[in-house]
């Protein structure tokens, strides 16, 4: 579905934060050549930036893990050490932020790609969890479904009910963009996307359940 990627199956056969191995794949969406790995100027980004990222982004792996087991002190523990990582300077951004907003990003277009054309599962349920999640949340997923809504050609209908659902919440800079943000505040929003990206795995599976 869309020009941004190709059209390789079904949702229903993209792999859900449930388990272990789906976590490792979603751990290793930092070796893809296009979409995550690189900017929305389209600029890759440069070694010293990827490896911070990917130092982030196992913290933030393991920290999914944690939250799915119900351990939420070692959730933030480990988001706490990821906001923690140097400011990098090249990318101008915190690299836990770009690691978060990324991950959800991945997820959210995986599912997308995966869908057949007529299949508007994946954003039933990003609407779904844009309009039950917390404002922190909120701004994330939104600026996620702006990024889909510009970059990916989808049918006339996706492309408003996204326009819709982006007008639901005020713009305001992407996380990533908000370098004054204090460590506690960071761990806060990057912790509201990995309860997100949660939130949207479960939800795409219970929709996928209903109709199986």
């Amino acid at each position: 579905m869309g020009t941004a990627g190709p059209e390789i199956g079904t949702v229903a056969s993209m792999p859900h934060l449930t388990g272990n191995d789906a976590l490792d794949w979603l751990a290793k969406q930092a070796d893809r050549p296009l979409g995550d790995v690189q900017l929305a100027s389209g600029r890759a980004l440069a070694p010293f930036s990827r490896g911070m990222w990917r130092g982030a982004k196992n913290l933030l792996v393991k920290a999914l893990r944690a939250l799915q087991a119900g351990d939420a002190d070692r959730a933030a523990a480990l988001v706490a050490r990821a906001a923690s990582l140097p400011f990098d300077e090249h990318e101008k951004s915190a690299p836990a932020a770009l690691a978060a907003h990324l991950m959800l990003f991945s997820l959210v277009t995986d599912a997308l790609e995966l869908s057949d054309d007529s299949d508007q599962r994946w954003l039933d349920n990003a609407m779904d969890v844009l309009a039950s999640s917390d404002e922190l949340a909120r701004q994330d997923l939104r600026d996620v479904l702006a990024a889909v809504d510009q970059d990916y050609e989808l049918s006339l209908t996706m492309h408003r009910r996204l326009r819709a659902a982006v007008r639901t919440v005020a713009a305001s800079p992407e996380l990533r963009d908000m370098t004054d943000l204090s460590r506690a505040d960071l761990a806060d929003r990057v912790l509201a996307i990995l309860r997100t990206i949660i939130r949207f795995d479960n939800g795409l599976k219970a929709k996928i359940s209903d109709v199986g």
